[in-house]
């Protein structure tokens, strides 16, 4: 025994299980004590849980005499029993765990409760819990289901309780209980019976100020689901989760608010409002993801989600969304969000106007996200061509406005628009946001790599190669990324210059000026001329193959 009791608290020894559980019973103190301690310890080992969370029999580790644990006198002891008995591997357990979510200890009653998240229970075990005097009684039994229920895949009572509807009728008077924490379970447990006279109150009052974090939000996703039935009760649900909103600072509870309240849009022009708000909030200066204008701290995707759902009552909300993006307070990240939201619109004309408008600002994000909405435009391109090339002549127009509408123009096809956009890929420094993209390093290795890049050089990319021939002076600027930028930047600058389709003496002609340029931006790959030209040679070996798969033959 003293050399068990010994072990390291890291130690998991499942053989010595049943000498610990006998020196529950028989060894003196201090000797007991160390024992129940050393028991929790190895209950915590990774091998034990293995074996406890499976559904196989019960772990031969395990001996009978655990069971006898779940009354011993010290509440230390039936705390460790709860831990290791499970009802599907031990049913002569089940009425020690029954009786032990009506002990004294709240750590014996939690345990009990973990405890019957599987394996089968029988209704009738709870029936006295419900109706005990104990407030935490009541709670815990009511906990028991919710647990049970949490674990489900469709949360619904009926799919637990098919053959004994009697039982939800004997739940509804906890709707009326004195403890708000008893009335708030029964509450999320029948959510299909909110008819009973308190239910949809009490639902309520679970999603405004219950304890439990859990309870709150099946609270509110039961206020959510069930709209269709309570429709009048529709702007009180909303006004709940707008304070809900203001008071969680968690991201991960706003992005699950916020996708409530999208699917409230629809039912109430009120939800607007909370939206935008929450665009006022979005936060600036982090790395975006992808090609989306989302951070992974921001709510920004669920808000375009959610705003978007007004597309089928386009008259009542559009005006006020357009309204919003015409005030200078909204910050970048949520210019971009409003800028995805209301292409889900369509590209009418003021949307369209809106947007060319955008493009006229300083910040990078609203740029962007404009330029990103309007290059697939398919309407009447003339007069508006017309106008950005008026507004990228002005001489007070910041900078990452006039690479925004020159991105735009040469996806349009606007020749005017090659000089910006060279010097838009000579631009050094993080002008415009930078994106996590993910590239692998060899074709078949599945692991990807984290790059940041400044994805409006890939749109100029792309716009160059929109335009062909007529670009083909950009060759050097789109060359020295090829060799000397992160691999998805490269890749589109190389797709633009196939586009282009240089001859092999344009080729050559850049070698001087990217003699002079990569050397400085990355010396120890570029510093020799013989290195460089072999590069340059590999570039127009790819470029011919391109050309011959396409039937036709190198210029």
């Amino acid at each position: 025994m003293s050399e068990v009791l010994s072990l390291t608290p890291d130690a998991t020894h499942t053989a010595h299980i049943p000498i610990l559980t006998d020196a529950v019973f028989d060894a003196p103190e201090p000797e007991r004590t160390a024992a129940i301690d050393r028991l929790l310890a190895v209950h915590g080992s990774r091998d034990v849980q293995v074996f406890l969370n499976s559904f196989r029999p019960a772990p031969l580790f395990i001996p009978s005499r655990m069971i006898d644990m779940l009354d011993h006198a010290d509440a230390r002891a039936r705390h460790v029993a709860a831990t290791f008995i499970k009802p599907g591997q031990f049913p002569a357990g089940i009425p020690g765990l029954l009786r032990g979510l009506a002990d004294p200890d709240g750590r014996v009653r939690e345990a009990c409760v973990a405890a019957f998240q599987e394996g089968n229970l029988d209704l009738a075990g709870l029936r006295e819990h419900l109706t005990s005097p104990r407030m935490e009684v009541r709670e815990t039994a009511l906990q028991v289901l919710f647990t049970r229920a949490e674990r489900h895949e469709r949360f619904r009572m009926r799919t637990f309780f098919k053959e004994t509807p009697a039982f939800c009728a004997e739940l509804e008077p906890l709707l009326t209980d004195t403890a708000a924490p008893v009335r708030h379970l029964a509450a999320v447990l029948l959510e299909n019976t909110l008819e009973t006279a308190g239910g949809w109150e009490t639902l309520l009052d679970a999603a405004r100020s219950s304890s439990d974090e859990r309870v709150r939000d099946r609270a509110m996703e039961c206020l959510v689901t069930l709209r269709p039935r309570m429709a009048h009760q529709t702007p009180e649900v909303v006004r709940t989760l707008g304070v809900r909103l203001k008071e969680v600072p968690q991201d991960e509870e706003r992005r699950r608010l916020i996708e409530q309240l999208g699917r409230l849009a629809e039912q109430s022009v009120d939800v607007t409002e909370l939206l935008i708000g929450e665009l006022r909030r979005a936060p600036s200066g982090a790395p975006l993801d992808g090609e989306l204008l989302a951070r992974r701290d921001s709510c920004t995707e669920e808000l375009v989600d959610a705003l978007s759902r007004y597309r089928s009552i386009p008259d009542r909300v559009l005006p006020r969304l357009l309204a919003e993006l015409e005030d200078s307070r909204l910050p970048g990240l949520g210019r971009a969000g409003l800028i995805r939201a209301l292409t889900w619109f369509g590209m009418g004309e003021e949307v369209v106007d809106a947007f060319v408008r955008e493009l006229g600002r300083d910040t990078g994000e609203s740029v962007e996200a404009a330029a990103q909405a309007l290059i697939p435009f398919q309407g009447e391109k003339r007069p508006r061509i017309a106008r950005l090339l008026e507004v990228m002549e002005r001489p007070t127009l910041p900078l990452i406005a006039r690479y925004g509408v020159a991105v735009v123009l040469g996806h349009w096809g606007e020749p005017a628009a090659i000089a910006p956009l060279r010097a838009l890929l000579e631009q050094e420094g993080a002008l415009f946001p930078m994106r996590t993209l993910f590239y692998s390093e060899t074709p078949r290795s599945c692991h990807a790599v984290p790059v940041q890049i400044p994805f409006m050089k890939i749109l100029a990319a792309r716009a160059l190669g929109n335009l062909g021939r007529p670009a083909v002076g950009v060759l050097p600027a789109l060359l020295e990324n090829v060799l000397g930028g992160p691999p998805p930047l490269a890749n589109a600058m190389r797709s633009a210059v196939l586009a282009l389709a240089p001859t092999r003496a344009e080729l050559d002609a850049t070698l001087p000026e990217l003699m002079e340029r990569l050397p400085r931006r990355t010396p120890r790959r570029w510093g020799d001329r013989a290195k460089l030209e072999k590069a340059l040679q590999h570039e127009f070996v790819e470029l011919v193959q391109w050309l011959q798969e396409r039937g036709s033959t190198p210029p």
